[in-house]
């Protein structure tokens, strides 16, 4: 399914690992598009895959900076995901889930459910006890956000 399907007000979830993780569907997509794509042989590839996944913007947001440097690799060159800015030292399009559900989640289900970690060399992420779980799903609907329960999708992109 393309992100573009989705509307701003889906959201997703699912337990990984015994936390409860909730994104909007269109952000949980795309996470998923991003993750098929790095086991591409090639750039174009790469690229390619965004594309048909309804993400080509993410492409263009990560080769952004290696066209500053004059570093953007041709097509046909083997993709190297070293070389994909942000995915080594997760940021950009790489941060955590939990990261991602900071910026996602409506601040008073974070401060209701939401347990925050800040370590010292990386970026703050959140995470929801799986016994949480109906409570955020409640709360949300309560928003006018229903959610869904997606296991398969949001095992996926948990990294």
């Amino acid at each position: 399914m393309e992100a573009s399907q989705a509307t701003e007000d889906e959201w997703v979830w699912g337990v990984v690992d015994g936390s409860a993780i909730f994104l909007p569907r269109d952000r949980a997509e795309e996470r998923q598009a991003l993750g098929n794509s790095l086991g591409a042989r090639t750039w174009g590839e790469f690229r390619e895959a965004l594309s048909d996944a309804g993400c080509a913007y993410l492409y263009e947001d990560l080769v952004e900076e290696l066209v500053e440097l004059d570093e953007l690799p041709g097509d046909d060159e083997p993709f190297d995901q070293e070389m994909a800015p942000g995915l080594i030292d997760q940021c950009g399009p790489f941060v955590p889930v939990g990261t991602v559900m900071i910026d996602s989640l409506p601040e008073v289900i974070l401060e209701e459910h939401g347990t925050y970690h800040e370590p010292m060399m990386a970026a703050p992420f959140l995470t929801i006890d799986e016994t949480d779980a109906p409570g955020v799903v409640a709360a949300l609907a309560n928003l006018g956000m229903p959610c869904s329960r997606d296991d398969e999708l949001l095992q996926q992109i948990a990294w």
